[in-house]
């Protein structure tokens, strides 16, 4: 779960992921833009960015929809298992760093 600067909720479940603007309840899925479910980890970053982390990788909400961000090719599947500051993620024997729109991915 993560709170935004405005005290929107975000949680992360099985189905995806569930926003709370203090009114109403949203369920967002892969059919939104997600990648993957369950969502394991979710991330507030200063700029007001939202990421998930899923079984098959990483998602990014805009405001108004999520879009898949990594893996590009959705034959692949990554489980990120947690975001950090600077955008390391952990994935299981693997490293990946996103600075800006580079990703790169250490094995």
């Amino acid at each position: 779960m993560i709170e935004t600067s405005e005290g929107e909720m975000w949680f992360g479940v099985d189905k995806g992921v569930i926003h709370y603007d203090g009114l109403d309840w949203t369920l967002y899925t892969p059919s939104d833009g997600l990648r993957g479910t369950p969502v394991n980890i979710m991330k507030v970053f200063d700029d007001g960015s939202i990421y998930a982390g899923s079984e098959s990788g990483l998602s990014r909400f805009d405001g108004e929809k999520w879009h898949p961000i990594f893996p590009d090719d959705t034959s692949l599947t990554f489980s990120v298992r947690s975001i950090c500051d600077k955008i390391p993620l952990g994935i299981p024997k693997r490293f990946l760093l996103l600075a800006r729109r580079l990703i790169l991915l250490y094995k």
